[in-house]
């Protein structure tokens, strides 16, 4: 009896497959892609010709490509997600940033003394202090999210852990940091 379709490819196979097929488009669009990247979002950052290369790394990663119909676009599209995901990292480290500067130098650049910079060292040492006292899911997930600027979701996925316990990690890690935050308060007004 006739099998109605080929048997699949070992891994092996597969592998070379899309190797070979990931040559042949980085050899015939990878200058295209870069270009395209700048003309879109400008010479960066992120670097286009960094981003093409994420994008080509994330293609071969990905393994079997027989389901994608056009790897031109969908290459594309990785480049496209590349770059977004990273202005998105940079606008909410900006937001961060702005937060952070208006909490402890809110009084103006031109007021910066001595002893506020010495404040804000121990601040910034009693905030690492708190993050190494925390178990390391926690520790990793609080980065993740306020410093990387990942959302809930991709913070589980970085830690291979579900959107809710990622949640848990950060409501944990966040009620750390106030709880220190509050006793340096209490210790100022003391």
């Amino acid at each position: 009896m006739n099998a109605p379709y080929p048997p699949a490819p070992q891994d092996e196979e597969r592998s070379t497959d899309t190797t070979v097929a990931v040559a042949a488009l980085y050899r015939d669009h990878a200058r295209g892609l870069v270009s395209s990247v700048r003309k879109a979002f400008g010479a960066g950052p992120p670097d286009p010709e960094d981003v093409a290369q994420q994008a080509f790394q994330q293609l071969i990663e990905r393994g079997d490509l027989s389901s994608i119909h056009n790897l031109k676009a969908f290459l594309w599209r990785i480049a496209r997600n590349i770059v977004l995901g990273d202005k998105r990292s940079d606008q909410i480290r900006t937001k961060y940033d702005y937060e952070v500067e208006q909490l402890y130098f809110a009084l103006g650049h031109d007021e910066i003394t001595p002893e506020r910079i010495t404040m804000a060292k121990e601040q910034l040492s009693r905030v690492a202090e708190a993050l190494r006292a925390m178990p390391e899911k926690r520790r990793r997930a609080v980065i993740l999210h306020r410093v990387d600027g990942l959302s809930v979701t991709e913070v589980g996925h970085q830690l291979g852990i579900s959107r809710q316990n990622a949640s848990k990690h950060l409501v944990n890690g966040l009620a750390d940091l106030n709880v220190m935050f509050l006793q340096d308060g209490e210790d100022r007004t003391a």
